[in-house]
């Protein structure tokens, strides 16, 4: 039952909101004839930083659920702390400054952390099966995952914004280290799935388990003005996760933690091949990622192909690489249209830019499965890179050792392009080339002697 300020904030009705923020041009959410307001203290929240306030922000979303329009629920200063709540279509979760979300620490005596079906992209659990594609085969599909702290779910037009970096959401991420006998996996902090027009504006985001923003199967993505947390020696703590997602926009944010800043991927393996849901036309510019990882990163997991991707004016600060392309001799998958321009990057890096070809495969595919094709990717372009000022500790350019098999073993396909480009001599080489099939440079240092 609504409590009687909640039944006020219900009949607040004002002017169509944008559907997104800063005159972005993305996108246009028709139907927004109505605009409400709902308090989560007319719930019954409390932030105190003491009482478990799940149910109170459950019952604002389920009453923004059954109103017409679009639903703000405003959280006021103060700290709340819950387990993982379910999201809604039309609604945005807006933390004012001084607000803080804080996620319930692993086994807190008031409930266990709930359990969803887990996604069809890649199975490391025990499960169900799937039959393969091609091969009258099964594989294993993981039964449960660890709900998301913010989960949403075939929705349209949410969003969650703050007022800048004191609209905090955050978890305890160290206490999910080791679990013995926990049958689900690292939560993300936040996560949708097969939703579109989603916005998360002007928050922090901390100390995630797992990747903190996870975006599968999601259409007009919009991520702005967002600053991400985690220990820098966290593992699997990436800040953006674009994954089988189409029209994804990530600019003038930042991350500081363990892994990578940006991956783009589209599944493991052959579940990645029997999904069959590329990521194509993501746009990331205007990041500042620092992390002893922290680069943008194409894959491991490409199974279900990446296309049109755009990277700019992206700033490293003593990152472990500035670009990372990454995938396995059983992925197979296409990249193709990939560009990167106008990075740079200062202090201390492990590599310039990197092709890794090692990433393992998924066990929990049939036993001997191959793809069928290896990974083939073409016109990807690096242009205007400037890493002059800083310092490399292992290879300027990095495109593999000398591997015993040729390079398509592990690619159908590898073409680079780079374009004034100029990275400091690496201290343990400038090049190291194995897996480059076509390279094509126009003014880089350090000069090449690969493929001649």
């Amino acid at each position: 039952m609504l409590r009687k300020g909640a039944l006020l904030g219900l009949m607040a009705c004002g002017a169509s909101l944008r559907a997104w923020d800063d005159g972005t041009k993305m996108s246009h959410v028709a139907g927004r004839s109505h605009s409400h307001r709902l308090h989560v203290t007319d719930f019954g929240a409390v932030g105190d930083n003491r009482t478990d306030v799940t149910a109170a922000f459950e019952e604002a979303v389920a009453a923004s659920a059954g109103l017409l329009g679009h639903t703000t629920i405003l959280v006021a200063p103060g700290t709340y702390r819950l387990f993982p709540i379910s999201l809604a279509s039309r609604m945005t979760l807006h933390l004012a400054a001084g607000a803080t979300l804080l996620g319930m620490p692993f086994g807190s005596s008031t409930a266990a952390w709930p359990l969803i079906s887990a996604l069809p992209r890649w199975s490391r659990g025990r499960g169900d099966t799937i039959t393969v594609k091609g091969t009258g085969q099964s594989a294993k599909l993981p039964r449960n995952e660890s709900k998301a702290l913010l989960h949403g779910a075939n929705l349209d037009d949410v969003s969650i914004r703050g007022e800048g970096r004191t609209s905090v959401i955050e978890m305890h991420g160290w206490d999910w280290s080791s679990r013995p006998g926990w049958s689900g996996s690292h939560p993300s902090l936040m996560r949708f799935v097969r939703s579109t027009n989603v916005r998360v504006l002007n928050v922090q985001l901390r100390n995630s388990p797992y990747w903190t923003c996870h975006f599968w199967e999601c259409d007009r993505v919009h991520v702005s003005r967002v600053s991400i947390i985690a220990p820098l020696d966290s593992v699997n703590t990436d800040g953006w996760d674009p994954d089988s997602s189409s029209n994804v926009l990530i600019e003038e944010s930042s991350y500081e933690g363990g892994d990578d800043c940006v991956s783009v991927k589209s599944g493991w393996d052959c579940f990645g091949i029997e999904n069959g849901q590329p990521s194509t036309n993501i746009t990331v510019r205007g990041l500042t990622c620092k992390g002893p990882r922290a680069g943008i990163a194409i894959g491991s997991e490409v199974s279900g192909g990446v296309h049109n991707v755009s990277v700019e004016h992206v700033h490293f600060v003593d990152t472990g690489c500035m670009v990372h392309l990454k995938t396995g001799h059983t992925r197979g998958g296409a990249v193709s249209n990939i560009r990167f321009s106008k990075l740079t990057a200062v202090g201390t890096l492990g590599d310039g830019i990197v092709i890794n070809t090692g990433f393992r495969s998924n066990s929990r595919c049939p036993k001997g499965w191959m793809p069928p094709a290896m990974t083939r990717m073409s016109d990807i372009k690096f242009v205007h890179i400037d890493a002059s000022n800083a310092t490399i500790t292992g290879y300027s350019f990095d495109f593999g050792a000398k591997h015993a098999n040729p390079p398509e073993f592990y690619f159908s396909k590898m073409e680079l392009r780079l374009e004034d480009v100029h990275l400091p001599r690496g201290r343990r080489g400038a090049w190291r080339c194995g897996v480059v099939t076509k390279l094509s440079t126009t003014h880089v240092t350090p000069k090449h002697a690969c493929y001649e």
